[in-house]
């Protein structure tokens, strides 16, 4: 998300990977084709986390999730920005040079609204599915976030109205 919040360097295509999960009561595996941040992102903070709060994989998950959630709206919050330069453009008089930025602002938009609904998605199910993996605290803890799902999705929305402002 970081890149994408310098606004300088123009927007680009999100790009994404799918990670598949596996939880158990003694270990957790992940499979992903290519190297994906948030993977290493949780290994290097993992022992730390686990001081504070982990004590199960289902800890593990939560991490995973956490991070996804951050990157989303960070993500979103990059398009905003961008967004925010496009409207100059257009007051400017640049109409037609802004054509394929707000196709991919536009496309970044629909990704995350497909990424957050997904998480959305998991997090329903973690959070009301009884689970020898996920305790009691846990599922109160993915309750939370599925919450914070709701609000990022709302932010999402809210940058669709933007793009629609900046086009009408």
């Amino acid at each position: 998300p970081e890149q994408h919040l310098d606004t300088t360097k123009g927007i680009s295509e999100l790009e994404f990977g799918r990670m598949i999960l596996v939880l158990s009561s003694d270990y957790i595996i992940t499979y992903h084709q290519r190297p994906i941040e948030a993977v290493e992102y949780v290994m290097q903070n993992c022992e730390e986390s686990f001081r504070f709060a982990g004590k199960t994989p289902g800890f593990v998950a939560f991490l995973f999730l956490n991070r996804c959630l951050y990157d989303y709206a960070h993500l979103n919050l990059a398009n905003d920005n961008y967004l925010d330069l496009l409207e100059v453009e257009l007051q400017r008089g640049a109409g037609d040079a802004i054509e394929e930025k707000i196709a991919v602002v536009s496309s970044n938009i629909l990704t995350l609204k497909k990424l957050n609904a997904s998480l959305h998605i998991v997090l329903m199910l973690l959070a009301t599915k009884r689970s020898p993996f996920i305790s009691d605290e846990a599922r109160a803890s993915f309750t939370q976030m599925l919450q914070n799902t709701l609000a990022v999705r709302g932010s999402i929305d809210s940058s669709r109205d933007l793009l629609d402002g900046i086009l009408a």
